[in-house]
């Protein structure tokens, strides 16, 4: 609300991002930050899926479709 990223609240942070393209292998990536350059030559359309690794397990996902 303020523009102020709130704490997590985890020991790290991690997230697992899951790129689904219309043509070719899926994707499975990690980040340890809340940013994530996408590979070069991927097609669209793309399917992407975004959770959150905390210290009991995964969120559910984030969908985006691009």
């Amino acid at each position: 609300v303020d523009g102020v990223d709130a704490p997590l609240g985890e020991e790290t942070e991690a997230y697992q991002v899951r790129i689904v393209p219309a043509a070719g292998a899926v994707l499975e990536l990690a980040a340890t930050e809340a940013g994530l350059p996408l590979p070069a030559g991927l097609n669209g359309p793309l399917s992407i899926e975004l959770r959150q690794a905390g210290d009991h397990g995964l969120s559910q996902p984030a969908r985006l479709t691009l």
